[in-house]
């Protein structure tokens, strides 16, 4: 009997009884089997499990980012937000130096080329010339240069010891710094000219000063331009301010390119006389994208120094911070939760459920869980065991109703992440309301507009000198000459869109586009040539036919007294049109000696858009007299002859239009904004332009403590909503739509469909459900045979 157990137990069965057949059960399977393929079927990478834990250490990350990001910020010397300011003060200023020195050198070498074109005149008459069209330097010669000799001076001594040559590499003399015996320090620009009959070469000479701009009145500020070894060649303001920068000079001018591009700047606070000072600095260097330039030879840095009376704000938002991340772990450990219960641990028995009915297991009933798609997979597999054990179709039970699923669970994890965050990046920590903004602040934001506007004026004084320039040479030129010498300029200024001389109403020579101005007659097919009956381009851009002289211009104006067109206006800049596509400003010189003949040049749009586009200024706007934008920072665009709106700034420019003095305000809302406003002041050439340049600055934009804390805030929510979105998403992509589709084919293959084959999408715990549902469709096809159950706990 020992013999026939052992036999009966080596085959796997159980030993026969004398009172009965032997019971039919299912062959038993090894136990290391289910172990295999249960680590095969189970993937590390893969499933449900990896998104769920995925999802909590980004949560617990983004909760200390959140203490880290809203800690307490020191107290500071003085404000981040005023020291930026200065380094960009002082950018303004080196900016406005570098061109200021480059346009001299331009001048004078193109003076020197229309003398030499113009023919043999004396030296006198060459300085008489430069005096006629500009007024920026301070001395003029000419010497031989071979011989060290002076020809003819004018105005300032130039002290000749110092004409020495410095010369590029392409033999192109470079200007120099030289001091004089009173210690001004004046720059030197040199132009060769063309050698007469008779004797040598000549080298026209002249020397300038080193603008420095001027603070307003009342202000603590004082400006400096040091030279490259730190010493100051020329400063103004206060003298306690002037002492800061001296003690902060030495670190201002040694700073170093860092390798990206942009010019060496910075910013610093110094304690001086037991005053508090904000400096900052910038060196003279090509824009980025930009050729080396005469002016940043010199290798010059403009440096800024200002009192600060406004005390730094010390922001506490360690406790909020504190409270925000212990928030979110709770969120994030809640989430956990609901993700194991409702999603993970659902899965997984039904993977074990569909095992076990796949073997062969068909004596206990199916665990059916109580949600969602888990809950139809489970009603399905429990009908299609009673379908293997022989049931008729009919008496199986109906598919489980459909209710809300996986996808609801994400929703509302994905609501509770939300909760957290949306406040963070809408509701709380708003600087706007809270902020108090420094007056150093807002005073800087006008000067910064004041600079500006000088800026803008300055740019059309120089276009209209060198107009002036041209039209000293235009009437001893060939008519074929006056076209190359004007197509020589342009493309040297780089200012203007077309250049263009006016006789009698009539265009005589030209270089680039069609003149835009309708009061001008007949223009010429091409450069030089002779005046045709071509239509002219008008201002808002369509084509209109030249009028009479004495005819209106576009706007309402009308040229006076019948005169020829450009006569009227020799001698200014106008801006000729107020309506159209794009706006038409042109400057007007009148060639000296012949009547009725002017030179015109008119001012690309562009040009203006790069005069008010400064970074760190927010949006700024150039507005003529009627306050309709004619131009904008190059960052915002802007619609031609628009008119200002928001933020109280057309009463702000009727205030300065009043005043005649630029005005700045705070403008309280959502969001906070400093204004400014700066007329131009024109004189010369602009006296008659009643522009304005106005400027918004949304307090967002500064680093002031508030809006730090605000942006840091809104970081931190933002965080928190990625990190939900991203794995959120993630378990809806590689669980919720296959178990959707894992559902729908277990319940068609329970209701009868044998057909379909059912392929597993993933190698995940959705991809092994599906496997055994394909293992029991493919049992289904047997024929149906009586099968005894075994006991509870046997396989």
């Amino acid at each position: 009997m020992n013999e026939d157990r052992m036999t009966a137990d080596s085959t796997g069965r159980h030993p026969r009884h004398a009172s009965g057949p032997p019971l039919r059960t299912a062959p038993r399977r090894s136990r290391r089997r289910p172990k295999t393929r249960r680590r095969a079927d189970m993937p590390l990478l893969g499933g449900v499990r990896p998104p769920i834990a995925a999802l909590l250490v980004v949560l617990l990350a983004v909760a200390a980012t959140t203490v880290v990001l809203l800690r307490d910020q020191e107290r500071a010397t003085v404000d981040s937000a005023v020291l930026t300011l200065q380094e960009r003060i002082a950018e303004d200023g080196a900016l406005s130096l570098r061109a200021s020195l480059d346009e001299s050198v331009t001048d004078l070498r193109r003076a020197a080329r229309s003398f030499d074109t113009a023919g043999d005149r004396s030296d006198a008459q060459i300085l008489d010339g430069l005096d006629a069209a500009y007024d920026k330097w301070r001395g003029k010669a000419v010497i031989d240069p071979a011989r060290g000799t002076l020809l003819a001076a004018s105005g300032e001594t130039i002290p000749l010891d110092s004409t020495g040559d410095r010369r590029t590499v392409d033999g192109v003399i470079q200007p120099k710094l030289v001091r004089l015996g009173t210690g001004e320090t004046r720059v030197l620009a040199f132009a060769p000219l063309a050698a007469r009959r008779g004797a040598g070469p000549r080298l026209l000479v002249t020397s300038g000063t080193l603008s420095v701009p001027t603070a307003a009145s009342g202000d603590s500020r004082a400006t400096a331009v040091l030279g490259p070894d730190g010493a100051v060649l020329a400063a103004n303001g206060p003298e306690p301010a002037r002492k800061a920068l001296l003690a902060a000079g030495g670190p201002l001018a040694n700073a170093e390119d860092d390798g990206t591009g942009k010019a060496p700047a910075g910013s610093r606070a110094v304690v001086h006389g037991g005053e508090r000072h904000a400096t900052g600095h910038g060196a003279i260097a090509a824009a980025d994208g930009e050729r080396a330039t005469p002016a940043q030879g010199l290798g010059l840095t403009v440096a800024t120094a200002v009192r600060v009376d406004d005390s730094p704000v010390a922001l506490s938002t360690q406790i909020f911070g504190l409270a925000c991340a212990g928030l979110l772990i709770a969120v994030a450990l809640l989430i956990s939760l609901l993700l194991y219960l409702f999603l993970q641990r659902p899965l997984l028995r039904l993977y074990g459920e569909s095992r076990r009915l796949a073997g062969g297991d068909l004596a206990r009933a199916v665990t059916v869980p109580r949600f969602g798609e888990g809950a139809r997979i489970g009603h399905a597999l429990e009908r299609l065991r009673l379908r293997l054990l022989g049931a008729p179709h009919d008496a199986l039970p109906g598919p489980a109703r459909r209710r809300v699923g996986a996808g609801f669970v994400l929703a509302f994890c994905a609501v509770l992440v939300l909760l957290w965050s949306l406040p963070l990046l809408f509701l709380v920590q708003r600087g706007d309301r809270t902020v108090a903004v420094p007056r150093r602040l807002v005073a800087d934001q006008q000067l910064r507009t004041d600079t500006v506007a000088a800026r803008v004026r300055k740019a059309l004084g120089e276009g209209y000198a060198d107009l002036a320039a041209v039209a000293q040479t235009v009437g001893d030129l060939e008519p074929a000459a006056v076209g190359e010498a004007l197509e020589r300029m342009r493309e040297e200024s780089k200012r203007y869109r077309s250049l263009y001389v006016v006789r009698n109403g009539t265009v005589t020579a030209r270089s680039g586009d069609r003149p835009q101005d309708a009061a001008i007659g007949a223009v010429p097919a091409g450069r030089g040539q002779a005046a045709g009956g071509e239509a002219a381009k008008g201002p808002g851009g369509g084509e209109e036919q030249g009028t009479a002289p004495g005819g209106g211009e576009p706007g309402g104006k009308a040229p006076s007294g019948g005169e020829p067109a450009g006569q009227d206006r020799a001698g200014r800049v106008v801006q000729v049109n107020t309506s159209g596509k794009e706006p038409v400003i042109a400057a007007y010189a009148a060639v000296p000696g012949q009547r009725d003949v002017t030179v015109v040049g008119e001012f690309g749009p562009q040009f203006l858009v790069t005069l008010v586009s400064r970074p760190g200024m927010g949006r700024v706007h150039l507005v003529d007299a009627g306050r309709r934008i004619i131009a904008a920072d190059s960052r915002e665009g802007f619609l031609a002859f628009d008119r200002l709106s928001g933020h109280g700034l057309d009463r702000l420019t009727q205030e300065v239009a009043r005043a005649h003095r630029s005005r700045s305000r705070v403008v309280r809302g959502e969001p906070t904004v400093i204004t400014a406003a700066a007329p131009l002041k024109g004189t010369g050439a602009t006296r008659e332009l009643d522009w304005q340049v106005v400027s918004t600055r949304p307090g967002t934009w500064t680093t002031l403590p508030e809006y730090v804390a605000q942006r840091r805030t809104m970081l931190a929510g933002l965080l928190g909503s990625a990190a939900a979105v991203a794995c959120l998403g993630w378990l809806h992509i590689v669980v919720v739509r296959p178990l959707r589709s894992l559902a729908a084919a277990a319940e068609n293959l329970a209701d009868g469909d044998r057909r379909t084959v059912l392929f597993p999408q993933h190698h995940d715990e959705v991809g092994a459900v599906m496997r055994t549902m394909e293992l029991i469709r493919q049992q289904i096809h047997e024929e149906p045979r009586t099968r005894i159950p075994t006991p509870d706990g046997r396989n």
